[in-house]
């Protein structure tokens, strides 16, 4: 990058909600106001790459879970695996199993509306348990990059969520 630049710790993160026969969800894809998504649900401004003239270093990665049920909360989370893309090269692939979100293992539930709302994920419910990288992942100006998560049964009703926590470097405000 050319020019005055800045470095700031930062979080991308997209969401999906998966219907009863999906088996699949490509994450980073639809930027806030394309396929109904909001704030609450991605901070992508772009379609499966970062706004140009942004580079990223991705240290961690975190998946989260809100299913309707605690059946699929494990079929979603004890069944499934992850794949990072960056271009055309598969940098990470692994079990779900092995994904801590850093906001809890507990299967919570609280009142909302007319029923209960559960949600889990794997490890202490602390911002600092994370799935760290061992090396960063460097995502370049242009690139394209997405997440992957499949699963060989349907976890139903579930919403899922993907974190790449890291360092943001941007042209200087």
């Amino acid at each position: 990058m050319n020019g005055a630049r800045e470095e700031i710790p930062w979080s991308w993160f997209d969401s999906k909600t998966l219907g009863a026969s999906d088996t699949e969800a490509t994450l980073f894809q639809d930027p806030r106001g394309a396929a109904s998504k909001t704030g609450y649900d991605t901070n992508m401004d772009v379609s499966g790459q970062l706004q140009q003239p942004s580079e990223f270093d991705c240290y961690a990665l975190r998946v989260g879970v809100l299913p309707d049920t605690g059946d699929d909360l494990v079929i979603a989370l004890m069944k499934g695996y992850l794949r990072f893309t960056v271009g055309n090269k598969v940098y990470y692939t692994c079990p779900l199993s092995v994904m801590t979100s850093g906001f809890g293992l507990a299967i919570h539930q609280h009142l909302a509306g007319a029923g209960t709302v559960d949600y889990g994920a794997f490890g202490i419910p602390d911002g600092r348990n994370v799935h760290i990288l061992s090396i960063p992942i460097r995502i370049t100006i242009g690139m394209h990059f997405d997440v992957k998560l499949a699963w060989a049964t349907a976890p139903t009703a579930v919403k899922v969520y993907c974190f790449l926590d890291g360092v943001l470097r941007r042209a200087r405000q």
